[in-house]
């Protein structure tokens, strides 16, 4: 059986409503933020911590392309005639991910 897609009546009849751009490019800065921090991990564990400024400078570029997910959910809410679901759901994983290298941040820091 075919899934009815919802429609939004315009101006000039109805259209499709699809995710929004902005909610997409988020998740996919989340995915890679995920898969930078799940290799640094592994880089960190295999050589046994012998690493520390490429360790900071993937952290840093980490943080930076988490914030620019962020960003892009948030511009995701503007467009119009859009499902917002990606949005918020890429701002949640990122917000996640920057409070994830929070944790590891003080973790460094304590030990």
């Amino acid at each position: 059986m075919r899934k009815k897609q919802k429609l939004v009546k315009t101006k000039y009849g109805q259209e499709k409503i699809g995710p929004s751009r902005g909610g997409l490019k988020s998740i996919i800065m989340a995915v890679i933020v995920l898969l930078l921090l799940i290799a640094s991990l592994l880089l960190s564990f295999f050589l046994k911590g012998n690493i520390s400024v490429i360790m900071g400078i993937l952290g840093f570029l980490c943080i930076y392309f988490a914030v620019r997910g962020i960003n892009y959910g948030l511009k995701g809410f503007k467009e119009r005639n859009k499902r917002y679901e990606t949005c918020k759901v890429g701002i949640g994983m990122n917000v996640g991910l920057i409070f994830v290298f929070v944790l590891l941040f003080v973790r460094g820091l304590v030990s």
